[in-house]
């Protein structure tokens, strides 16, 4: 399996990033890790199914060196739209998405 991250550095600043049908057998407020590459802080807001957005905070050392952070999400059964977005700032390129 070939894994690529979504380079937000390398596009506009208004980027919207959509994980659409992340099925969940039953509700839950769980954590799920972050993989990002930044150089400094940038962030991005979080939202899920159209709900409030809650803003990520993420620090890294280089664009080549993933770093990680937790954050808690509440999903509902079955399918679910996770949203990452920032529009008014370059956001950290997002490796990888882990829902626990």
């Amino acid at each position: 399996m070939s894994r690529r991250r979504l380079a937000f550095a390398s596009i506009a600043v208004v980027t919207v990033l959509c994980l659409v049908g992340v099925s969940v057998l039953a509700v839950a407020a769980g954590g799920s890790a972050l993989a990002y590459e930044v150089n400094g802080t940038r962030s991005f807001d979080l939202s899920v199914n159209g709900g409030a957005a809650i803003t990520v905070s993420c620090t890294g050392t280089d664009f080549n060196t993933p770093a990680t952070t937790t954050v808690t999400v509440p999903l509902n059964a079955g399918s679910n739209t996770i949203k990452f977005s920032n529009t008014s700032a370059y956001a950290p390129d997002l490796d990888a998405v882990t829902i626990r």
